[in-house]
């Protein structure tokens, strides 16, 4: 599923950054108010409306489901105010060949919260992707917008894309499909002091810790 992301970097402000084990009736409203928001605004999210009540209800009760029996990772951004101002969802593979895997399903952030993400957000995925014992990342992105660049920016390396990913408005959009090895980054930003990369990676790392 791709990400929601985009590409604004701005000055950091102050957040709390914690993963949910469960959703109450107050954080799924702000997650709803949040995807609504993002979404009336960008092309990114796959849709271009508010969710009706009976979409939104259906949206957290999943949500709610996959957190109780370990398919969904979520990470939340507070606001000093103690709203939800950004979110981010990891799902790990079931299969057992495949759990060094996870995958990057949503994240929504409001623009004036975004630069948020390049910091403690990322580090924070990391070190839950290494707690979990998964080693690789994987997340998929539309070409119409620019969470593809800033992605590319965090090490992300492209490994395939698809032509036909999407299509709106009677326009085909291609899809991006790319990975990192979460020791690779952690790596960079001990030799770099950032998590943004300089140059694009250009080849898949031979790192498989």
């Amino acid at each position: 599923m791709q990400s929601n992301l985009t590409m604004e970097l701005v000055e950091p402000m102050k957040v709390k950054i914690e993963w949910l084990s469960s959703i109450n009736d107050k954080d799924g409203l702000d997650i709803i108010r949040l995807m609504n928001s993002v979404s009336v605004n960008e092309t990114t999210m796959g849709f271009h409306e508010e969710f009706s009540n009976e979409e939104a209800a259906k949206l957290i009760l999943n949500m709610k489901n996959e957190i109780g029996k370990g398919k969904c990772l979520l990470l939340i951004v507070r606001s000093i105010e103690d709203s939800i101002v950004g979110m981010l969802t990891i799902s790990p593979q079931t299969l057992p060949a495949r759990s060094h895997i996870v995958e990057i399903k949503r994240c929504v952030i409001l623009p004036s919260y975004r630069g948020i993400f390049t910091l403690d957000c990322w580090e924070a995925t990391l070190n839950k992707v290494k707690e979990i014992g998964a080693s690789i990342i994987v997340i998929d992105v539309r070409s119409d917008g620019k969470a593809e660049k800033l992605w590319r920016m965090l090490g992300f390396i492209e490994y395939g894309r698809l032509e036909d990913y999407a299509r709106v408005n009677e326009k085909i959009i291609t899809g991006y499909f790319m990975s990192i090895y979460v020791q690779d980054a952690i790596n960079y930003y001990a030799e770099n002091g950032s998590w943004i990369h300089k140059q694009k990676s250009t080849r898949i790392s031979s790192e498989k810790q």
